[in-house]
């Protein structure tokens, strides 16, 4: 059974045409939201989605393997060939090798079609996984995430990308997780209308 948000974040909307940074507290935790490119943003990890027994050549991945972290993506493409497939949301940190963090919390979310419903839980699972591995690396404390679930192979829409997400957040504060920065952010290149959502009342 997932752990759905239970409470409501303060302050926590996403305007058409105007996003900026949003704040709210989960728990232990400091959302923001804002909408950017994910390798251009400095913090100490970045969340990469990727394939149970591979890693993905697009879409995040690429971007921050283009951006200096190609050696870390290679890191899990070694370690999921050689382990897949992976379970679902299971998360895997390494080294970026470069670029704007100095880690990757790789989680294997990337599902070719399936219906939303397997898609929220897989996003829900890998956030949740990913901030409990990141809880016993003292060296992470910002944490950057793409809206996940979105993509090519993706059925979510960023609005229910977001609420899975927060639902991962909210069950890793529930269980007495460490403080964290987790900022969510949605591609600034997008043409797609649902990426202009609210996101307060859920």
């Amino acid at each position: 059974n997932m752990a759905i948000l239970s409470t409501q974040p303060a302050s926590s909307t996403f305007q058409a045409g105007s996003i900026t940074s949003t704040f709210s507290q989960i728990g232990s935790v400091k959302v923001a939201i804002s909408k950017g490119n994910v390798a251009n943003k400095r913090c100490d990890a970045y969340i990469v989605p990727q394939f149970q027994t591979y890693a993905a050549g697009g879409g995040v991945s690429r971007s921050v393997a283009i951006n200096g972290g190609g050696s870390g993506i290679n890191q899990y493409d070694d370690f999921a060939r050689a382990n897949g497939p992976l379970p679902l949301g299971k998360a895997y940190i390494t080294e970026s090798g470069g670029g704007n963090s100095k880690k990757l919390i790789h989680v294997s979310s990337v599902v070719e079609g399936g219906d939303p419903k397997n898609n929220f839980e897989t996003v829900h699972y890998a956030i949740y996984n990913a901030l409990k591995a990141a809880q016993s690396d003292a060296s992470i404390e910002k944490i950057v995430v793409p809206v996940l679930g979105t993509g090519d192979f993706g059925t979510l829409t960023a609005e229910q990308s977001v609420k899975a997400m927060l639902s991962g957040v909210q069950r890793f504060a529930d269980e007495g997780g460490r403080p964290l920065d987790f900022e969510i952010v949605v591609f600034e290149g997008s043409g797609n209308a649902s990426h202009d959502l609210v996101i307060a009342n859920r």
